[in-house]
């Protein structure tokens, strides 16, 4: 059981972390890219400007009309991603992320393409233009550090070209030019692959560290303040969706005579195995359990009416039952739970503190009507909508 416990804990924590390093790190490139386009539009002008004199008018504005219409398709993009970016579920981050690389993919290609399009015959000019390329795969490799894999799909499409041109050229001072990019790229490389890895590192410890601060580290459940935090949460989109939401207090009976009878450590234990019996329950991604007091639990079920929270304090006592933990204070000679139920429709005119009372005023009514039974608290005004 303790084994199984900690398994499954360990894996949900390390999906969670890679979820929120995933989400971070979007976030931050999204937020560097409108300085990169800027820095785009700047680039892209003055390498019209530089080559004005060897290069057709015609041509200059065809390449330089290419990277502007991708730049402002980039734009839209990081617009939109900032608009909806606090909605974004976990299942659509990876779309935002391939648009992200799609997007980079054009853009360099349109500057790779500089090699075709606008592909001076003096070397001076040619030194300029892999200049111009050589400090756009630095740039890239800063910024896109936090997201590595990117940075292949950025550098490939402009490095590429330029060394294959620079080599067809024939020249000693083209095939060092080539030489000298293929370095460049490959040493920016391996210095974005240890920034990223620092950087992840990074990102893991500060959300392991504020894990750290939301868990009850007895029984890895969340602890009283990020109860709070998170049932107001459900509290305000339970709310706007006009959806019924569900509380359940929790209190182990007899607790203290459980921890005089066998000790502390067993005690810790009971409310260990209490707590996967809870998760085993309550098992939606948008349930929550948490503990509240020392042998006082909550779970919030969102999103579900009176019949349904029935259901799961029933469910979590009969697999409490079933874990038959001896307890020689308690008449029925094993450990118990009572259960204050309170469901409703979250209404603008109500505090949430009161709702919160109501379930525990139904949970001392099981506790004075009997242990190891189910209250549930009044109806009011509420018209209950099942999810």
């Amino acid at each position: 059981m303790t084994e199984s416990r900690i398994s499954e804990t360990s894996i949900l924590a390390t999906q969670n972390l890679r979820r929120a390093v995933a989400r971070e790190s979007l976030i931050i490139l999204y937020q560097g890219m409108p300085s990169a386009l800027l820095g785009h539009l700047l680039i892209s002008i003055f390498v019209i400007f530089a080559m004005w004199p060897v290069i057709a008018s015609q041509q200059l504005f065809l390449w330089g009309g290419l990277v502007w219409l991708i730049t402002g398709v980039r734009w839209l993009s990081v617009r939109r991603f900032f608009k909806r970016w606090a909605q974004i579920t976990e299942e659509e981050l990876p779309r935002w992320q391939r648009g992200m690389s799609l997007l980079a993919v054009f853009q360099m290609s349109v500057w790779g393409s500089a090699t075709f399009l606008i592909w001076p015959a003096e070397i001076a000019y040619k030194s300029v233009l892999v200049a111009v390329i050589g400090g756009l795969i630095s740039a890239g490799g800063i910024m896109l550090a936090v997201h590595r894999s990117s940075f292949w799909l950025y550098c490939v499409p402009i490095s590429v070209p330029t060394i294959f041109v620079l080599l067809l050229d024939g020249g000693r001072l083209e095939h060092a030019m080539a030489a000298m990019v293929l370095l460049f790229s490959g040493t920016t490389l391996l210095s974005v692959n240890r920034l990223s890895h620092i950087f992840i590192e990074g990102l893991e410890v500060r959300f392991k560290m504020q894990a750290l601060s939301r868990i009850d580290p007895l029984t890895d459940l969340l602890n009283r303040r990020s109860f709070d935090e998170s049932f107001q949460h459900a509290w305000n989109q339970n709310a706007r969706a006009s959806q019924s939401l569900g509380l359940l207090m929790l209190d182990v009976d007899y607790f203290k005579k459980f921890n005089d009878s066998y000790g502390h450590p067993r005690g810790d234990e009971a409310l260990r195995d209490l707590a996967t019996v809870l998760r085993r329950v309550a098992s939606r991604t948008t349930d929550l359990c948490a503990r509240v007091g020392g042998e006082e639990f909550a779970v919030v079920v969102p999103t579900t009416d009176l019949e349904g929270a029935q259901l799961i304090a029933r469910q979590i006592i009969e697999q409490l039952t079933l874990e038959a933990i001896p307890h020689a204070g308690s008449p029925s000679g094993l450990l118990t739970v009572s259960i204050g139920i309170k469901v409703g429709v979250p209404q603008r005119d109500e505090k949430i503190e009161d709702f919160i009372d109501g379930a525990d005023k139904a949970l001392y009514r099981a506790k004075d009507n009997g242990r190891n039974r189910i209250e549930v608290a009044p109806v009011a005004r509420v018209d209950y909508r099942s999810s």
